[in-house]
């Protein structure tokens, strides 16, 4: 038919791991990201809801005035450890260490999605060992024994993070929340720092 938009399919087979052909959607665990989002909530909130629209805006202009504040609190917790290795579970957290200059030594997913196997978890135990690899950056949600497991062998801090505000985790605000990443992340670096 004429006019009618075509459609597209696109299939997604999980076996071999899916590929973020549109970028990594973990954005907001940038917290300079933050900024962005607020001024984009805001700035819809305002334009449906015009009568209210000041009210949006200059509660928008208060977070981000006490966002940079935090910001600039926790980049200078995060200061000392520019350049440390790390593993991560998965590929979320690549913002976050991008903004601090952390690398990624290695994924325990070995593509997006896909669960490590036997021969791919133990090579990855011998390169953190060998490599002194001591920080594992996990998820709540991701696979718990596997995780433990690399930690275990590997004398490696797991730290397993929230990935967002929660409230059943008693997180309840954006602030709340990097203060608990930062929390966890700081002291794991500097053990990790130390005793290298």
């Amino acid at each position: 038919m004429r006019g009618t938009p075509r459609s597209r399919r696109f299939i997604l087979n999980l076996g071999v791991g899916g590929t973020l052909k549109l970028g990594n959607h973990h954005y907001w665990l940038d917290p300079g990201n933050t900024a962005i989002i607020g001024r984009n909530i805001a700035e819809k909130l305002a334009e449906v809801d015009l009568p209210n629209a000041a009210y949006y805006r200059g509660n928008e202009e208060h977070f981000a005035m006490h966002l940079g504040e935090k910001l600039k609190e926790w980049d200078k917790l995060m200061e000392p450890f520019r350049g440390m290795q790390l593993v991560s579970y998965h590929r979320s957290w690549n913002y976050l260490l991008r903004r601090h200059n952390l690398k990624v030594f290695d994924y325990i997913e070995p593509k997006e999605t896909l669960p490590p196997s036997a021969a791919y978890m133990a090579s990855l135990v011998d390169r953190m060992k060998r490599s002194g690899i001591k920080v594992i950056l996990a998820e709540t949600y991701q696979n718990r024994p596997i995780i433990d497991e690399i930690a275990r062998q590997t004398g490696a801090k797991a730290l397993v993070l929230p990935s967002s505000v929660s409230e059943d985790l008693g997180i309840k605000t954006v602030f709340e929340f990097f203060d608990r990443i930062y929390s966890e992340l700081v002291p794991a670096l500097r053990a990790a720092k130390t005793s290298s």
